[in-house]
């Protein structure tokens, strides 16, 4: 093991240790997710015009978390590519619509109630935002305990200091 001989060495070090903490931290970010979706969308309602595929809650991703100096960065995204597209089911896309697949406008539409009136009035044209939900479930409290639990099954000592702050960014 090499010797640490400076403070940006030290934080290097920090920041690689912190690598699979971020990424465990992911991964429960998105079944948090998964099940939400599930929750407000999948439990909410059933359509009478197409078979769900029930692809959308697992059209989610993450990136490993990459090392920068002495970050830690980790990214969590939708992955439209994730889900098949049928127009003539009206699964993720419509032959009324150009473009016929809509995957990558699906989750504005479903969130935003973005849904057109081809079918009438219902459910689908509501606004179902489990992005908003997702972040409010998370919160700074369950978010700092994912990484109380990842860093303990990563085997690293730690003690909170109540006065830490907790940076979230969010892309829309």
């Amino acid at each position: 093991m090499p010797k640490i001989q400076n403070e940006s060495q030290l934080q290097a070090a920090i920041a690689q240790a912190l690598e699979p903490v971020i990424n465990r931290v992911l991964e429960k970010i998105v079944e948090d997710n998964r099940d939400l979706i599930q929750e407000y969308i999948y439990d909410n309602d059933t359509p009478e015009m197409y078979e769900r595929t029930e692809e959308f809650k697992e059209a989610w991703e993450t990136q490993s978390a990459e090392v920068t100096g002495d970050h830690v960065r980790g990214q969590f995204s939708y992955a439209p590519d994730k889900m098949s597209v049928d127009p003539g089911a009206f699964q993720h896309g419509s032959y009324y619509y150009n473009p016929n697949d809509i995957r990558e406008y699906l989750a504005d539409i479903i969130y935003q109630g973005g849904a057109g009136p081809l079918f009438g009035e219902g459910f689908w044209r509501n606004k179902r935002d489990v992005w908003n939900r997702l972040i409010k479930h998370l919160g700074k409290r369950r978010l700092l305990s994912y990484v109380s639990e990842a860093l303990q099954a990563e085997g690293i000592a730690f003690k909170r200091d109540v006065t830490a702050s907790l940076q979230v960014t969010t892309t829309e």
